[in-house]
């Protein structure tokens, strides 16, 4: 018998969204109205867990610049090397199963699609990009403040949120009652 694969009474609707293990569960799936009830990262705690980030890249990144400068010279190697390693550090640590970079781990944070699925790496590096962008204007951290998923402008442009992990344990042993 060949079935339709899409006529198969036990596949998820579309309604249903997957958040492959933010630390939680393996298949961890969230209805849409889950979703509105989800906590989002504020300004300072993101401030935060940037700054912890920070720490860590500190010491890579002035040994970078160092090897970078025996052949290079001026502003241009610094700024290449920063959004290099920073890139290298947080894209692959997005789209990981832990779905936040240490910083955001350790202010409890995770970084999921706007859906709340796992970031791919295409949406990582998108993220990322519109990352960078948005840090030189300085402007589009403060958009944290007035939008009602407290989106930074990359997390508009590159459709992302950041959730607070507790939040998403109540609704993991809601899905297993």
């Amino acid at each position: 018998m060949n079935a339709d694969p899409n006529s198969n009474p036990y596949r998820p609707s579309n309604a249903v969204l997957h958040a492959a293990n933010a630390g939680l569960a393996a298949a961890s799936s969230f209805a849409i109205s889950d979703l509105a009830r989800l906590e989002y990262g504020g300004f300072w705690l993101r401030v935060l867990a940037t700054l912890i980030d920070g720490l860590i890249l500190f010491v890579p990144q002035l040994l970078a610049e160092a090897a970078l400068h025996t052949f290079f010279d001026g502003i241009g190697v610094q700024l290449l090397s920063t959004f290099v390693i920073w890139g290298a550090y947080c894209i692959p640590f997005w789209c990981s199963r832990l779905h936040a970079t240490p910083g955001k781990l350790a202010c409890g944070l995770v970084v999921l699609s706007a859906e709340g699925s796992t970031l791919t790496m295409r949406d990582a590096t998108v993220r990322y990009a519109c990352y960078v962008v948005s840090s030189t204007t300085l402007v589009g951290a403060f958009f944290v403040a007035f939008t009602d998923r407290r989106q930074a402008l990359h997390d508009l442009f590159a459709r992302t949120v950041i959730v607070k992990k507790r939040a998403l344990l109540p609704l993991r042993s809601q899905m297993h009652d």
